[in-house]
């Protein structure tokens, strides 16, 4: 039963890639002045940068052959983000991007909400350089304030960040596996970002830390924060999808957990 129960989560698991990569990319290419980059992404000699340009106006530069172009395809093909939010996502004010990489989330905020504040946070050196070129590109420097640390219980500690050659998306300080190559980051804590205002929209995207960063926050900042979108991933028994949801229902947010993203509102349902 148990050899039965991995089998079709494997084959559930592959099904929704299949669906991604056709139903995403055909999305994502209807956006796109240039689509046909879409499928040059995997000719192009890998980790090449070029220039991906929608149409309505946002200009990103990306890195043929790496996992730039899937996030491209999941939080603008698929808008896997903000679907929860379409109502109302237009009209938030402030936005906070933990786990930044190049500034796709960021980029489609300012580009679609003019007068939105965003505060984007990126701790590997390469995604930060795109991550600073994309908003300079697109003239974003009065919506954007981008931080390059590490998202972290607290500020101004060294940590190692674990370089995933294989995923420019998946650099993590959880996995201590001795092959991956480091770089030492400073970091940040959650509540040195948040401030004191309140936030409309806080995504997160960290790789493991986000059990880290959420369960040594203060209590304020579950007050501040009114709506939270977290790409949840499966550390151990005491850091997984249903010890999170677990504990933002303990924190007053309502929650729906679909495939490996956590939406929570405070309050109320969606």
């Amino acid at each position: 039963m148990m050899i039965e129960m991995k089998i079709a989560r494997y084959l559930r698991n592959k099904l929704h890639q299949f669906h991604q990569w056709c139903f995403g990319g055909w999305h994502i290419c209807q956006q796109l002045k240039n689509p046909w980059m879409y499928i040059l992404n995997h000719i192009f000699s890998k980790g090449s940068t070029h220039l991906l340009r929608y149409k309505n106006g946002l200009e990103m530069v990306f890195r043929a052959g790496t996992k730039d172009m899937m996030i491209h395809r999941e939080l603008i093909g698929d808008n896997d983000y903000i679907h929860f939010f379409n109502k109302e996502w237009k009209d938030f004010k402030r936005y906070i991007d933990l786990g930044a990489q190049t500034g796709v989330f960021t980029m489609q905020v300012a580009k679609n909400v003019p007068g939105a504040k965003i505060i984007s946070v990126e701790a590997e050196d390469k995604n930060f350089d795109i991550l600073a070129e994309n908003i300079h590109r697109n003239n974003a420097h009065d919506q954007v304030t981008a931080i390059h640390a590490a998202i972290w219980s607290v500020t101004g500690k060294t940590i190692a960040l674990r370089i995933d050659k294989n995923n420019s998306g998946g650099h993590t300080v959880i996995n201590d596996d001795p092959l991956n190559e480091t770089e030492l980051v400073k970091t940040i804590s959650l509540a040195d970002v948040v401030g004191n205002e309140e936030v409309d929209l806080m995504k997160i995207d960290i790789e493991g830390s986000e059990y880290e960063v959420l369960f040594s926050a203060p209590e304020n900042i579950f007050k501040q924060v009114l709506r939270m979108v977290i790409e949840v991933h499966h550390v151990d028994d005491e850091r997984n999808v249903n010890t999170l949801k677990n504990f933002l229902w303990k924190k007053g947010y309502y929650v729906v957990h679909s495939h490996k993203i956590i939406y929570a509102r405070k309050g109320r349902g969606f």
